[in-house]
């Protein structure tokens, strides 16, 4: 398997500056989103990547808005998907793409104008297959935002993980992990970067590529319903024997719920202070990250929904095996 496509065009670093732009497909995947796509799209087409290396391929997955209509009005082209899942939607994307790079951005996406040209560099890196980043602060944020979010600055790392609205891998290195898993509902692109990561590939995280996700939870509703609905696809964890440290602090949590509930009032305080102790190690795991101190209280309510989410959203996907549904969410 060969991680880095362009490496044998060129050996340098500043793939740009030596003279060879690799063809990158940007694949945009979006559903019901007429009020960002126009943003998103604008936000590609002000890259400061040469146009005629690059091209938009947006998969409408059976929008009942305007979407696909606004996207037709730019310089891309816009295919229809019928999938049930996010990772299919993207893969159906990846199909017509022409690219020896692809880029995927979310619809309710903005990204930065140096965003491709610094994906391609780092992707001319020996061993490096797969890059991008997570989400700046937008500028009208709401709270949960301020607290949820984290902006790393001047900041190159090696990760695990990448989320697919800011994820930017080589074609071959896709085609060989056999894209994303078209059966998980949600976390596909955790599955993708824990296969390539198998692989010996490495993942960078850089904070030059952070873009602005448009469409962030802005209340505790929101933020609930978001969290459920990644939670979903955690019980898959069960059966794959990924026992990540997400899905075991929601069980960690749910069990103390539990006790909680059935075990002798006498044996409440000690059950309360191990709740606050679990909340408390993520959000200082959090704190450590993004340095906003000031959000400590703010984390500490958003963590305890967190795990709830998480929890009731993993619950939910048990039912659904019972029910023989995987498709529900």
């Amino acid at each position: 398997m060969k991680v880095n496509d362009m490496s044998e065009r060129n050996e340098v670093s500043d793939i740009p500056n030596a003279g060879y732009f690799p063809f990158v497909s940007v694949i945009i995947p979006t559903y019901n989103c007429e009020a960002y796509i126009r943003l998103c799209i604008e936000s590609v087409l002000e890259s400061d990547y040469p146009s005629d290396r690059l091209e938009i391929v947006v998969v409408d997955n059976m929008s009942t808005d305007s979407s696909a209509t606004v996207a037709g009005g730019y310089n891309v082209r816009v295919i229809k998907s019928t999938a049930r899942t996010i990772a299919k939607v993207r893969n159906d994307g990846v199909q017509v793409a022409k690219g020896e790079i692809l880029a995927f951005v979310d619809s309710d996406c903005q990204i930065p104008k140096k965003w491709i040209s610094t994906a391609v560099k780092l992707l001319s890196r020996p061993q490096v297959g797969m890059v991008g980043a997570g989400y700046r602060v937008p500028p009208d944020a709401a709270w949960v935002e301020k607290a949820w979010l984290y902006e790393a600055k001047n900041q190159e790392k090696s990760v695990s993980f990448l989320p697919s609205g800011n994820m930017i891998v080589t074609t071959g290195l896709f085609k060989d992990l056999n894209g994303f898993d078209e059966s998980l509902v949600t976390c596909e692109d955790a599955d993708l970067c824990e296969r390539a990561v198998k692989k010996g590939v490495v993942l960078l995280n850089s904070s030059d590529l952070q873009s602005i996700h448009l469409r962030n939870p802005k209340t505790l509703l929101q933020f609930f319903l978001k969290e459920k609905w990644y939670g979903f696809n955690t019980a898959i964890s069960i059966k794959n024997g990924k026992f990540d440290m997400v899905f075991l602090f929601t069980l960690i949590f749910f069990v103390l719920h539990f006790l909680l509930l059935f075990l002798p009032s006498s044996f409440s305080v000690a059950i309360l202070v191990l709740i606050f102790v679990l909340i408390n190690i993520a959000v200082f795991y959090r704190l450590s990250i993004s340095k906003k101190f000031t959000q400590y209280l703010s984390l500490l309510v958003l963590y305890y929904v967190y795990f709830c989410a998480r929890g009731i959203g993993s619950v939910s996907y048990l039912k659904c095996i019972l029910w023989g549904n995987h498709h529900e969410a």
